[in-house]
């Protein structure tokens, strides 16, 4: 008897054990601007690594060695399509954060006829946006390496209408006293179905899918958080990420009714493809292939 007590009191203090084991964190890779505003909060007593532009998410995402890579979606897909990538689609949070400012007072793109633009992300998808909502329209582009580098040039008037995202209008606005400059949302443009931006990526080859789930969970909370109180939200944001103080709250707090951050999971492949097959269309296949990634591209918990 008492060693039939002994066996069940090992197993209950097992089952116990287990049960209060800690998840480990996961290994992350994001970049800075948008993203890390959205997810400010879930980052929050994760370790991760913070990088500025794309150059270094392609050869991440070939390596293989981060638990969840934060990249722009279509980056992904292209990776995942010519087989360089295993990582899945867990999540796409960064929607319609594409607009056209302008020094002249202008309330539709035609208006843009014969001006100076200065424009970010040519080969990708700000680049393809921005052609296939101008048309035929003979405007004057010229690109530059991000958006960052757009601020500058726009605010110095060299150029009279700018390709930006959120949040560097609200940088723009906090840096000019009269900023009577027109503002026109490209996600507007019948032309254009629901704009991917930023998608979370996870690796399925990871020994850790219990710190995943946890994490891609804390990221839905984090954006819902952003979308119910911006100004809470970003003071929290500044106090945790040492990377937003530059920016600073009431930048942060004005960006994000525009940043259109929202975590969509469910219905996934359903809502992402028009926006695959828009880019497919548009760009003689060069961007993501010339199809739309298998069903084993999108990841379940």
């Amino acid at each position: 008897m008492k060693r039939l007590l002994l066996i069940f009191t090992i197993l209950f203090s097992t089952l116990l054990l287990s049960s209060c084991k800690k998840i480990e964190d996961p290994s992350i890779l994001l970049p800075a601007g948008s993203p890390l505003i959205g997810m400010a909060e879930a980052l929050d007593g994760i370790e991760h690594e913070i990088v500025v532009g794309a150059d270094s998410f392609p050869a991440a995402f070939v390596k293989g060695e981060r638990d969840i890579i934060i990249a722009p979606a279509v980056l992904g897909v292209k990776l995942y399509n010519e087989g360089k990538s295993k990582y899945q689609l867990a999540s796409v949070f960064g929607w319609n954060n594409l607009y056209i400012i302008s020094n002249d007072n202008i309330t539709s793109l035609s208006e843009l006829s014969g001006k100076q633009i200065i424009a970010f992300g040519e080969f990708a998808t700000p680049g393809i946006v921005l052609r296939t909502v101008l048309g035929n329209l003979e405007a004057n582009i010229s690109y530059v390496g991000s958006v960052s580098d757009v601020v500058a040039p726009f605010m110095q008037k060299t150029y009279d209408a700018a390709l930006i995202s959120e949040p560097f209008i609200s940088v723009i606005k906090s840096k000019t006293a009269n900023h009577n400059f027109s503002i026109l949302d490209l996600s507007e443009e019948e032309k254009v179905p629901p704009i991917a931006q930023v998608g979370i990526f996870v690796n399925p080859n990871s020994n850790n899918k219990a710190g995943i789930d946890n994490f891609l969970s804390k990221a839905k909370l984090s954006i819902e958080s952003l979308n119910k109180d911006p100004k809470a939200y970003s003071k929290k944001a500044v106090s945790l990420q040492p990377r937003l103080k530059d920016l600073g709250e009431e930048v942060i707090a004005s960006a994000i009714p525009n940043l259109n951050l929202d975590y969509v999971s469910l219905d996934l492949k359903t809502k992402l493809e028009p926006f695959l097959q828009f880019l497919i269309n548009n760009n003689d296949k060069q961007l993501i292939g010339d199809k739309l990634p298998q069903v084993a591209f999108y990841y379940s918990k």
